[in-house]
């Protein structure tokens, strides 16, 4: 029994590795490598994070590229005029204070771009799809009357510049170095937490959180699908599937058949105590 029994847990994380390595590679690779078309509203809203930005304007708010944009804005009447040599005042006498004019913003304050600044596509890397969603769930959306929903699903400050970006950047290159770790068991319990905490926050963001925003549960927290509409369940579940299996790995670890197990398990570990002998019966 103890032998198959050490056997079988060497084994058998090999299989959790193969499925979560070659999955979360495929999808890192596919945020980080893939492109997508976006314009209006999903446009605006990575352009208000600096990402992208309008033709013919910079893509860098807030930066020395937005300066000649400013200038050329300013008003003819706004622009400073070269005072005659005859007028100008005493060294000793303060300045006169203008008020500032509206065009003469800090270049430290950021653009606001609407939907109507993107009507043709741009294309953008996948792992932008996931700024979106970030940026989209710490706001409190209406419903179909106009009314407030009950709660946002991240707080209001992660949808802040560049909260969104970081946190799509981040979970995407998780899934990809951390299923390339997971692959050949690597620190396989720390990237298995990292890829439990990805896939429980995807579910929460693309499942639980929707439903129970719009009221629309089983229990409280499932979404209101029809029981066996294979269909629309198959997401949830595959997502379930790898937050179980990134958990499994964390508890149980790669396995002996690891990089983890060539360089971090003991050696000379102590041998089983043999069984004791039965005393003979006269």
């Amino acid at each position: 029994m103890s032998a198959r029994h050490g056997s079988g847990s060497s084994i058998a994380p090999i299989f959790l590795r193969l499925c979560l390595g070659i999955t979360f590679v495929w999808a890192g690779m596919a945020k980080v490598m893939q492109e997508v078309p976006v314009q209006g509203d999903q446009a605006a809203v990575l352009a208000n994070m600096g990402v992208i930005a309008p033709a013919g304007k910079p893509t860098s708010m807030g930066g020395h590229d937005s300066v000649p944009t400013l200038m050329a804005l300013t008003a003819p009447q706004d622009q400073p005029k070269e005072p005659a040599k005859e007028s100008t005042p005493p060294a000793s006498a303060p300045p006169a204070t203008q008020p500032a004019s509206p065009a003469a913003t800090p270049p430290s304050a950021p653009a606001r771009y609407t939907a109507a600044d993107f009507p043709e596509p741009v294309k953008v890397k996948m792992v932008h799809m996931v700024t979106i969603g970030v940026s989209s769930a710490t706001i409190v959306p209406l419903d179909d009357k106009g009314a407030p929903a009950k709660m946002r699903l991240l707080p209001a400050a992660l949808g802040q510049r560049p909260w969104p970006v970081v946190l799509a950047w981040g979970a995407s290159l998780t899934e990809l170095i951390g299923g390339a770790m997971i692959l050949v068991g690597l620190f396989t319990r720390f990237w298995g937490l990292g890829l439990a905490v990805v896939m429980g926050t995807a579910m929460w963001l693309t499942q639980f959180g929707p439903a129970i925003q719009a009221g629309t549960t089983h229990y409280g927290f499932l979404p209101a699908y029809p029981a066996y509409d294979g269909e629309q369940w198959t997401p949830l579940l595959w997502q379930f599937s790898l937050f179980t299996s990134a958990l499994a790995l964390l508890f149980l670890g790669a396995g002996a058949a690891s990089l983890d197990g060539l360089f971090f398990v003991k050696s000379g570990a102590p041998a089983p105590k043999p069984a004791p002998e039965k005393p003979a019966q006269g």
